[in-house]
This record gives C-alpha cells, structure tokens and sequence, in this order.
C-alpha cells in the first residue's frame, strides 16, 4: 500500500510539473508576441519621426540653396537645390507610406499638403529667375507666401513629434525589461521541471531498489 501510495505521489508530481512547464511556455510565448508587437510599433513611430526631420531638412535646405541661386546665380546652389528636393520627395513618400494607419496621418497630410505648397513657391521664385532676372525673382520672394507655407510645416513635423515621438526610448526600455523578466520566469520553469523529474525518478529507483530487495 505504501508503495502504490508514493508512485502515485510520484506520477502525480511529475504530471504536475509537466503542467506548471507547459503554462511558463504557453506565458512566455503570449508575452514575447506581446513585446514583439509594442516593438514594431515603436519602430515605426521612431521611423514616422525620422522621416518628417529628414523631409523638413531637406525643405529647409531647399529654401536656403534656391535663395542662394537668387542672390549668387551660381549653378553649385541650383544643383543643390534640385537635389534637396529629390531628397525631400524620397523622404516624404516613405513618411505617408510609413504613417499609414497611425495616429499621425492626418498631420502627415498636412505636412505633406505644406511642403508641397512651399516647393511651389521655390520653384515659381527658381522660374522668375532664369526668365525674369534676379530683381523679379527677389521681388516673388518679399511677396510670396513661401515662409507662411514652410512654417506650417515646421509645425506639423512639432506635432509630429509630439504624437510619435515623445515615448519611443521609454517603450524601448519597458520591451528590454519584459523580456530580461520573461527569460527569468522561462529559466525558473525549466529549472522547476528539471528538479521534480529528478526527484521524481530518484523516487522511482527507490522503489524499484526496494522491490528488488522484499
């Protein structure tokens, strides 16, 4: 009776140390898709982020290069500004293709919608120039709404900012504290299994030794 008694103690304890392992699995799992999840999510924040700043720079620099030309005429600044705006399409269309489905599209649309005003401005200005003189294009630029336009997009890219990029290195560092825990608690799980089957199967020679003995 005793014996039956402990190699049902035994299977019972193994069972349910098999149990216990199957639930630290089945949690690890469920939380490491968790943190897997919030990670692409801060990545493509930090990348919405990114791209307005690159997009917003490559406009600012745009202005700065067709006012140059204006002034200097030389063509240095004209080749740099065709190439601030090649950079400025390339950066805005991964901004909308990024910012799809995310907090920030409307804002990204007005970004876009400004930026796009401000380019033709500075390409009316660029126009003047090389057919007008320098005096009519200088004239466009005292006249024009250029700065207005640039300056609402200087401020969605602040909005921007603000709705994606406040807490992206928080997030980083609750992911990494998530997962260092998950690991522990997968770790401990193991170790718990580990530690009953050997128990259980040093019962079981016991047993067996006993057995062999009567």
């Amino acid at each position: 009776m005793r014996r039956k008694i402990q190699t049902f103690a035994a299977a019972l304890l193994l069972i349910a140390a098999m149990a216990t392992l199957a639930l630290v699995i089945g949690e690890y799992r469920r939380a490491g898709d968790a943190c897997r999840l919030l990670y692409t999510r801060s990545v493509k924040k930090r990348d919405i982020v990114d791209a307005a700043r690159n997009a917003l720079f490559a406009l600012n620099d745009a202005e700065l290069r067709e006012q140059n030309y204006v002034l200097t005429g030389e063509t240095l600044y004209s080749e740099a500004y065709a190439e601030d705006l090649r950079t400025w399409q390339d950066e805005l269309a991964s901004l909308e293709l990024v910012a799809r489905n995310d907090p920030a599209t409307t804002l990204v649309q007005d970004f876009s919608q400004a930026g796009t005003r401000t380019v033709s401005e500075l390409a009316l200005v660029v126009s003047l120039y090389e057919k007008s003189g320098r005096d009519a294009a200088l004239e466009r630029i005292r006249k024009s709404s250029g700065i207005v336009y640039l300056d609402q997009a200087r401020n969605s890219v602040v909005k921007i900012q603000e709705v994606d990029g406040g807490s992206s290195d928080g997030t980083m560092g609750i992911i990494a504290r998530a997962l260092s825990s998950l690991r522990r608690l997968a770790e401990g799980g193991v170790a718990l299994f580990l530690l009953v089957v050997s128990g259980t199967l040093l019962l079981v020679l016991e047993l067996r030794r006993e057995r062999q003995r009567a």
